[in-house]
């Protein structure tokens, strides 16, 4: 894989990478910075700790000949890993958005569930008149078979 394909891969949608080479001495140094694109805040201190994870650098340091034989598989793996934490960080907000829109949902269902006080006075009146027997007629003897 060339170079460019191998950062491309380090990368998701919106992301951006900033590669810094610098020389010291006879060896080289190289700083792989990535940048997450902005997202909603959180409070998930999973999410956090992922988020962050994300924005890890990768730095690596050598000779120019070991670091053309390092840099590929090095990079492969870093985009690997990025691919797996994303893949983790999508996991978590999707879990979030379900969680916020079932609370949204119970929160509807429960106002429209929850009558007013004149209902519930009304509903107990009727409810006491249907279980309250009528008054006995002083007239009719209930030990009468007629």
């Amino acid at each position: 894989m060339t170079l460019f394909s191998l950062l491309a891969d380090c990368l998701a949608a919106e992301e951006k990478l900033h590669f810094e080479l610098r020389r010291e001495g006879v060896g080289l140094t190289v700083l792989i910075l990535p940048q997450l694109k902005p997202s909603a805040e959180t409070s998930d201190p999973t999410l956090q700790a992922v988020r962050t994870a994300l924005t890890h650098p990768l730095v690596l340091r050598g000779t120019p000949q070991g670091l053309d034989k390092e840099l590929p598989a090095t990079l492969a793996q870093y985009a690997r890993q990025r691919t797996a934490l994303r893949t983790e960080v999508d996991g978590l907000a999707a879990l979030d958005t379900a969680l916020e829109n079932a609370r949204q949902a119970a929160d509807e269902k429960r106002h429209k569930r929850t009558p007013s006080q004149s209902t519930v006075t009304d509903h107990a009146e009727k409810t006491t008149a249907l279980s309250t027997p009528p008054p006995a007629d002083p007239t009719i003897n209930p030990d009468s078979l007629f």
